[in-house]
C-alpha cells in the first residue's frame, strides 16, 4: 500500500506557494494540451529556442517570459513593473498559443 501511494504522490507535480511559478505551470499545462510540451529538463529559455521553427510567434512571447521571469528570479531588487510586465508576458503566450491546433 504505501508503494501506491508514493507513487501517486511522487507523479503529482508539485504545487508552488508562488503565484507566478502557478502562472507558468497553468501556462505549460496549457501548451501541452495544444500538443506543445516542454522537456523536464528545458529551461523556458531552452523550450522557446527549440520552438523557434515550428512556432516563431509562440517562441518570441516564449523568450520574453523568460527575460521578464530571470528579472524576478535573479534581481536583488524586483520592482512591479517587473510583476506587470511578467502577467503581460503570460498574457501574450495565451494569445499566441491560442491558435495553435491540437
Amino acid at each position: 500500500m504505501s508503494v501506491l501511494s508514493w507513487i501517486l504522490l511522487r507523479s503529482r507535480p508539485i504545487r508552488s506557494d508562488d503565484p507566478y511559478l502557478r502562472s507558468l505551470q497553468r501556462l505549460l499545462r496549457y501548451l501541452s494540451r495544444k500538443g506543445v510540451e516542454r522537456n523536464p529538463e528545458e529551461t523556458i529559455r531552452q523550450f522557446a529556442l527549440r520552438l523557434l521553427p515550428a512556432y516563431p510567434e509562440l517562441a518570441v512571447s516564449l523568450q520574453n517570459l523568460a527575460d521578464v521571469d530571470d528579472l524576478i528570479r535573479y534581481a536583488e531588487d524586483t520592482s512591479p513593473v517587473h510583476y506587470q510586465a511578467f502577467n503581460k508576458a503570460i498574457k501574450e503566450c495565451y494569445r499566441r498559443a491560442k491558435h495553435l491546433s491540437v
